[in-house]
This record gives C-alpha cells, sequence and structure tokens, in this order.
C-alpha cells in the first residue's frame, strides 16, 4: 500500500501482530510501502512500487490479500480498486467492512470482512489453515472480477458518450434540427469502445511456490 495507509495499519497493528507472532510460519509480503514493522514483521519481503503492469501482477505472488481501512471520511471516499486487484488474480481477500469495501466484498463468498478487531486474526486464522476456502473465494472473487472489466461494461462508455453527445448538440443546434443531429452513430461509438478493450484486468494468475499474506501496493 501506499503511505496514506499508514494511519490503517496503525488501527489494526495489534491485532496482525498478536496474529504473525502466533504463526511465525506465515510469510509476509508487502509491495508499495514496507509496514512490516508495524505489524511486529521487521524481517517481512518487501517489493517497492512498479510502475509497469505486467511485472507487478507476475510480482503478486501470495494467497491472502490484506486490505485494512480506518473510519474516516476520506477512506469513505476511496474505490475497491485494491480488492478488484486481489479478485482479478483469484486471491481471497481479508477487508475492512467499511467505505468502498462493504459494499463490493461479499462476506463468505468473495473474501471475509472485518467489523471487529479481533476478527482480524479470527478471519485470518480461517483463510490459512483452509485451502478449500481460499480455492472457493478466490473462485468466487474472479468471477465477480470479471464483471468489472472493459468488456464487460463496454456499454456504458457507450451510453455516456451518447448523452454527453446528445446534450451538447441539443444545446446548441436549433430545435427544429436537433433529432436528427443528436443521432449517435452505433458503429463509430461501438468501434470506439472495442478500441480500448483489448485489455482486461482479469489475467492469469503467476504460479505460487510459497505460501504468504501481503498487502498490495494499490492505493
Amino acid at each position: 500500500g501506499g503511505s496514506g495507509h499508514v494511519l490503517d495499519f496503525e488501527y489494526v497493528q495489534k491485532d496482525l501482530r498478536t496474529f504473525f507472532r502466533r504463526n511465525p510460519q506465515i510469510d509476509v509480503h508487502f509491495m508499495g510501502i514496507n509496514h512490516g514493522a508495524e505489524v511486529g514483521r521487521p524481517q517481512a519481503r518487501h517489493t517497492g512500487w512498479i510502475n509497469n503492469l505486467v511485472q507487478y501482477i507476475q510480482t503478486v505472488d501470495f494467497d491472502i490479500g490484506l486490505a485494512p481501512l480506518l473510519y474516516n471520511a476520506f477512506n469513505r471516499s476511496k474505490s475497491d480498486l485494491k480488492f478488484l486487484e486481489y479478485a482479478s488474480l483469484g486471491i481471497p481477500v481479508v477487508a475492512s467492512d467499511f467505505g468502498p469495501y462493504a459494499a463490493s466484498v461479499s462476506h463468505g463468498v468473495t473474501g471475509l470482512k472485518v467489523r471487529y478487531p479481533h476478527e482480524w486474526g479470527k478471519h485470518l486464522n480461517q483463510l490459512t489453515t483452509d485451502a478449500a476456502l481460499r480455492a472457493e473465494l478466490g473462485g468466487n472473487a474472479r468471477a465477480w472480477a470479471a464483471t468489472r472489466t472493459i468488456q464487460a461494461n463496454f456499454w456504458r462508455w457507450e451510453d455516456a458518450y451518447a448523452a454527453a453527445l446528445g446534450r451538447v448538440r441539443t444545446e446548441s443546434v436549433p430545435a427544429a434540427v436537433s433529432t436528427a443531429a443528436c443521432a449517435v452513430p452505433a458503429a463509430s461509438a461501438a468501434s470506439v469502445a472495442s478500441a480500448v478493450a483489448t485489455d482486461s484486468v482479469v489475467r492469469d494468475r503467476p504460479d505460487l511456490s510459497s505460501f504468504g499474506v501481503a498487502l498490495g501496493q494499490a492505493v
């Protein structure tokens, strides 16, 4: 995570420290900012910022993702990008039941949500000891992520362009010809959509050679 997550980790550090102290066999991998010291793992693996998306995805080698959020107005306004990144790789998440994750994460289906502090350790213990549960939640999360790709949502762009062009032309063209002028060539809009739909959030997950818990680099 970024530096903006410092307060988030301070909020959950007591419970994460307790879990990691009781489970020294668990590998911890931070990407972006290294919060290892806060959670009692100063020697945790750390990967700095990676600008290339393909290289970033290839570096993700963990099995459980963490997404803690402190309860405040700033975090309430964040997006669910971190969960989307995890989900697109089939990685189950343990996330705060707050802000963007309250609606995006389906508890017990695509991940586990934390409402009370002690649940960080409880949910992590569930996932680290149950491979079948990890696979089930991860598979469900990946299926959900497939609904958030450009391919699945290009029509939203088409509708937005059509609506915007319609408003502009209605305002600038005389009423007598506004009806004809507002017609948006469907083929043109579709061409724009297909041109940007060549990439997908969902990619094949790299082979995992070790088990670990980590926090991705999304802000």
